[in-house]
């Protein structure tokens, strides 16, 4: 990587979790503890879709940190 690391980047597949990941309030929930506990900032909204169809139906968001 050398020495023009700008940051990391994760992607989590919550599928199969928990009823949780169907309520847009509890992944706002979850975002909010997961950047609490990773001692990040939010910056701006966090942004939430559902989209898909069949199996491939459900969320996915994304959350700018710093």
């Amino acid at each position: 990587m050398g020495d023009n690391f700008w940051g990391k980047s994760a992607s989590i597949n919550l599928g199969g979790c928990n009823n949780y990941i169907s309520n847009p309030r509890k992944i706002q929930e979850f975002i909010n503890r997961l950047c609490k506990e990773i001692r990040m900032t939010k910056q701006g909204p966090l942004y939430l879709e559902r989209f898909g169809y069949g199996d491939l139906l459900g969320f996915s968001c994304m959350q700018l940190i710093y």
